[in-house]
């Protein structure tokens, strides 16, 4: 993959964790409306909602995990015990940067 291609996907999945965290809520109520005006059980929504935090959650592990361009390892983790920081704008292996347009 190109690094270029490696920033698009560093992107993406920035966008979806924060657009999944911000438009949950927002979802499962218009959903718990909807299921209620339509005479729905509320379990759906029970299992929607919770299906909806397993995928962000699952989404938030992938994006942790994201590769390096320049050196390969993961960006924000360090060690065996997956040490690291999230919102460091450098590799915590060869210390590069990230690109300005990956915010």
């Amino acid at each position: 993959m190109t690094e270029q291609g490696s920033w698009r996907s560093y992107r993406i999945g920035k966008a979806l964790l924060w657009g999944g965290f911000i438009l949950y809520l927002p979802c499962v109520l218009i959903l718990s409306f909807a299921f209620e005006a339509l005479g729905m059980p509320g379990d759906l929504v029970a299992v929607g909602a919770f299906a909806w935090m397993a995928l962000w959650v699952v989404n938030g592990l992938l994006w942790a995990k994201f590769s390096c361009p320049n050196c390969s390892n993961c960006f924000f983790i360090r060690g065996p015990l997956g040490i690291g920081n999230l919102w460091d704008f450098r590799c915590c292996h060869c210390g590069a940067v990230r690109e300005s347009g990956a915010i």
